[in-house]
């Protein structure tokens, strides 16, 4: 449309007699438009072969996510460099505005301004950001085409590429502040100035940023803590997913992220779980019956963890008697799993596996039990229940039946208030420690 505009205004400047201005417009839009369809051809034929070097073996040891983001951003540096920059060059020659655009562009970045002796200028500015930006984004690229480089390439440690990769970036990072330092017209010979007002912000209040970076270092160096680990902090469980310049991300497994500074996983308690081995060991206890026979529980708890195809055989289950419960014969199954995400569901199914075996075999799994023995009552109650002598008596006559109903249902009358309400049905069964004196029951509702 913009294309057509130009040529019929062409056409009219040249009914008007401007030849000169009619003939630039015409031509220009023509070889505007031939540019265009060429320099779209060549970006396309740069992007084929960006394509054909990422499905070659060359590209094979990167990551699936790292030849999406060559692939997305090679198309658009293509598309802007080639399509759109080198273009509107052309165009700026075809239509003879380039000594004017470029004489507006220098004066723009030559304008100075500042405060007092300290002047900037435009082109400086943009000249520093520009450097900045481009330098992160290629410290970026580089350090995770690093890593993944050697994680497919070298047998190197878990753990390794990640610290390898953030050190790199680290250095590049200042490789690129001290360029656009120097860029800015910073002398180096005055970095003591700088160095001194770093240290006195250091003194005032910037200890914690710069402990959390210290031990950010240290992690990274001396590898306690790497991507991946299952660690436990300060009661929390999870996944480490990153670890920074001033904190750590740990990914819980109810799918909660906690940012931990690294500090507190350098001066604090940490568990890993899986720091030089995923293994983990699962425990079951088990109560059975008194009057089970001990060898044949602790057989049928190792056949029945043995059965599970993800419980390791390397070393074996073992199961152990504890010893005499209160109200159970105490035991304990034990067994190990070679994969730290699976041992909470293998511990279920084996839970589950052993319930049924037990049940199968007629074994029992009590209920816990207490006994409640009354050593004394007061007098009141003693004189109307079966504790009384003269009621113990009659008990076998009709009168002593009579006052024994009398007497519990009076006792029943008297504990009811001091009995706290509940659902259910309370029953406590007194013995009095002696053979003629019969047990106190009583009863809640």
């Amino acid at each position: 449309m913009f294309g057509l505009l130009l040529l019929a205004t062409g056409v009219a400047a040249n009914v008007c007699g401007f030849v000169f201005l009619s003939h630039v417009l015409g031509v220009g839009t023509l070889l505007s438009a031939l540019f265009a369809l060429a320099y779209y051809c060549v970006a396309r034929v740069l992007f084929l072969f960006l394509l054909i070097f990422l499905d070659s073996r060359l590209a094979s040891s990167l990551s699936s996510e790292i030849r999406a983001n060559i692939q997305l951003w090679g198309k658009r540096v293509l598309l802007l460099g080639i399509g759109f920059i080198w273009w509107t060059r052309s165009d700026l020659y075809t239509f003879m505005f380039r000594e004017w655009v470029t004489n507006a562009v220098s004066g723009m970045l030559a304008y100075s301004f500042g405060v007092g002796k300290v002047h900037f200028t435009v082109g400086g500015v943009l000249t520093v950001l520009l450097i900045l930006v481009v330098g992160y984004g290629l410290a970026k690229g580089f350090s995770s085409l690093l890593r993944s480089v050697l994680t497919a390439r070298l047998p190197v440690q878990r753990g390794l590429p990640y610290a390898i990769s953030k050190v790199t970036y680290y250095l590049l990072m200042v490789l690129v502040l001290g360029i656009a330092v120097t860029n800015a017209g910073v002398e180096l010979n005055k970095f003591t100035v700088i160095t001194g007002a770093i240290g006195v912000g250091i003194g005032f209040g910037l200890q914690n940023i710069v402990n959390n970076f210290a031990s950010g270092l240290i992690l990274l160096f001396e590898r306690p803590i790497r991507l991946d680990d299952t660690v436990e902090v300060n009661g929390l469980i999870g996944k480490v997913k990153r670890i920074g310049a001033r904190a750590s991300t740990i990914a819980t497994f109810q799918g909660a992220e906690v940012i931990v500074p690294n500090s507190n996983l350098i001066s604090n308690q940490v568990v890993n779980w899986t720091l030089s081995s995923p293994w983990r060991r699962i425990e079951i206890p088990v109560g059975v019956a008194y009057g089970t026979d001990p060898e044949v529980v602790l057989n049928l708890l190792v056949a029945e963890a043995a059965a599970h195809a993800n419980v390791m055989t390397d070393p074996a289950p073992m199961a152990f008697f504890m010893g005499f419960g209160d109200s159970a014969l105490n035991f304990e199954l034990r067994f190990w799993s070679a994969r730290q995400d699976i041992w909470f569901q293998l511990k279920s199914d084996v839970t589950i596996g052993v319930s049924r075996a037990l049940r199968q075999a007629g074994s029992e799994i009590p209920f816990r039990q207490r006994d409640l023995h009354l050593r004394s009552v007061d007098a009141p109650i003693a004189e109307i229940g079966p504790l009384n002598p003269k009621a113990r008596s009659a008990r076998n006559g009709e009168s002593g039946a009579q006052t024994n109903e009398a007497g519990t249902d009076s006792a029943r009358c008297a504990l009811r208030p001091a009995l706290p309400r509940a659902s259910g049905r309370l029953t406590l069964t007194a013995s009095s420690g002696q053979p003629d004196r019969p047990a106190v029951a009583v009863l809640a509702q």
